[in-house]
């Protein structure tokens, strides 16, 4: 019947919530971290959800409602996409997302799950780092799972 329980314990009114539906999105933020470099492996895949503003979201490019992405958030490990991707950034990925060649992806690969900046050659996948001590790395399209585009970072900034 749509009769909110936060009614009865915080004499909260069914519109207020539904303004609050309207503004917050929930997102899922996993417990396990795509690696920048070789791969990362975890079979921890636990999330916690978090809600953020949908602004917030449109700012990182997500577009208007309709246009919606569902996103997750993944910690990163690693230092092969320095200096714009960090070990310990929180990436947030558009899953659904259109795929478009040159753009960052996060992808499940024999290897385990890489954050990189994509190519599709072929029948192949090319995954590039912006570190150049990292060569390109090539797997056939059929190994692989992309998992949503990168669509943004939240860094840790320690304030002194």
């Amino acid at each position: 019947r749509k009769i909110s329980i936060n009614l009865f314990f915080y004499n909260q009114e069914n519109e207020s919530l539904e303004v609050s539906e309207k503004r917050y999105k929930t997102l899922r933020m996993f417990g396990l971290k795509a690696s920048l470099g070789g791969g990362a492996w975890s079979d921890d895949e636990e999330f916690d959800e978090v809600f953020m503003d949908k602004r917030l979201l449109r700012h990182f490019g997500r577009g208007g409602d309709a246009e919606m992405y569902p996103a997750d958030i993944i910690s990163c490990m690693g230092d092969s996409m320095e200096p714009h991707i960090m070990e310990g950034d929180l990436c947030m990925i558009g899953i659904g997302m259109p795929y478009k060649d040159g753009e960052i992806y996060a992808i499940n690969t024999p290897d385990g799950l890489v954050i990189k900046e994509c190519y599709k050659q072929g029948d192949e996948l090319m995954l590039v780092s912006y570190n150049p001590l990292y060569t390109p790395v090539r797997y056939y399209a059929c190994e692989c799972k992309i998992v949503g585009k990168f669509i943004g970072l939240m860094r840790d900034v320690n304030w002194l």
